[in-house]
C-alpha cells in the first residue's frame, strides 16, 4: 500500500497523473493506475506503542 501511494504521488509530481482526477477517483473508490515503487528501500525504523 505504501509503495502504491508514494508511487502515485511521484507520478503526480512528474506530471504523469492529474491531481484533481486522481483525488476524484480516490474518493469514488476507483482504481488509479500508478507506478509502484520497488520494495527494496522500505525499512521499519521505529515502532511507537
Amino acid at each position: 500500500m505504501v509503495r502504491a501511494i508514494i508511487g502515485c504521488l511521484v507520478d503526480i509530481g512528474r506530471g504523469k497523473l492529474d491531481l484533481q482526477k486522481t483525488v476524484s477517483k480516490f474518493k469514488k473508490g476507483e482504481k488509479i493506475k500508478a507506478t509502484y515503487l520497488p520494495g527494496n528501500a522500505l525499512i521499519l525504523k521505529k515502532i511507537y506503542y
